[in-house]
């Protein structure tokens, strides 16, 4: 689950509605107690001001297509932010996967065991 897909299930039960049938919840459960909807709703809010400025990629794992796919516009000369644009990603994770593939030097917190493993 990412954060979106938790996001709105908050919404979902802080409207009084069930996530996955989109249903009204029954009146006499906990989620309509008034601290539980104002939590509910005050998560969901927190939630989305946390995704407004990440790139649509940020937090999800990097597939070897993808690595591939960065390696080989960086070493046709396409920059850093655009290889971001590019990938949905922040320029940091960008940085950072070039540090690991050896195209740039520079500390990456990840280490060689980070790449990701062929399927098998």
């Amino acid at each position: 689950m990412n954060e979106a897909e938790a996001r709105t299930i908050l919404i979902h039960l802080s409207e009084g509605r069930a996530p996955d049938s989109d249903k009204p919840l029954a009146m006499d459960g906990v989620w309509n107690h008034p601290d539980v909807v104002r939590a509910l709703a005050i998560a969901a809010r927190r939630l989305k001001n946390s995704q407004r400025d990440r790139p649509a990629r940020h937090g999800t794992a990097w597939t070897e297509e993808e690595d591939r796919l960065l390696l080989d516009g960086f070493d046709a000369g396409t920059t850093q932010a655009d290889l971001a644009r590019e990938h949905k990603r922040s320029s940091g994770s960008v940085r950072s996967r070039l540090i690991l593939h050896g195209r740039i030097e520079g500390k990456t917190r990840f280490t060689q065991d980070s790449r990701p493993q062929p399927a098998g």
